[in-house]
């Protein structure tokens, strides 16, 4: 399915002696030119996988708020982008948080889900 945005989530890990991660969303139309760009520290999560899901929740929410109703949701953690696009119900803490982003995403025209190698993910490895 094509869809004319492209929201990509990116996350900038745990830094050394710190207990916050960074969450960056870009949202850019299919001529790369940004349409919304959101920035949040949260609390350092249990794991890494924790963090991505949060971070894609996020992406969804906010291309949600700002009236983007088609969208492509990209990320670069192999087990978040799966999660997100299996229709099969599990309760691990980090799929009950995609669980809500799927139910939000279900609220778009048309979205999708794509895995993006590190190379593909510029953004978030600039």
């Amino acid at each position: 399915m094509i869809c004319s945005f492209t929201v990509t989530n990116i996350i900038d890990l745990k830094k050394a002696g710190s207990n916050e991660a960074g969450l960056l969303v870009v949202i850019h139309n299919h001529l790369g030119q940004v349409m919304g760009a959101l920035s949040q520290r949260i609390p350092f999560q249990v794991s890494v996988a924790m963090v991505e899901a949060l971070a894609a929740k996020r992406a969804i929410e906010f291309a949600l708020k700002i009236g983007i109703w088609k969208t492509e949701i990209e990320g670069d953690t192999v087990v978040v982008m799966k999660i997100l696009n299996d229709s099969d119900v599990n309760l691990s803490p980090v799929e009950f948080i995609l669980q809500e982003a799927k139910l939000m995403a279900k609220n778009m025209d048309c979205y999708s889900v794509a895995h993006v190698g590190r190379n593909g993910n510029k953004v978030a490895h600039a």
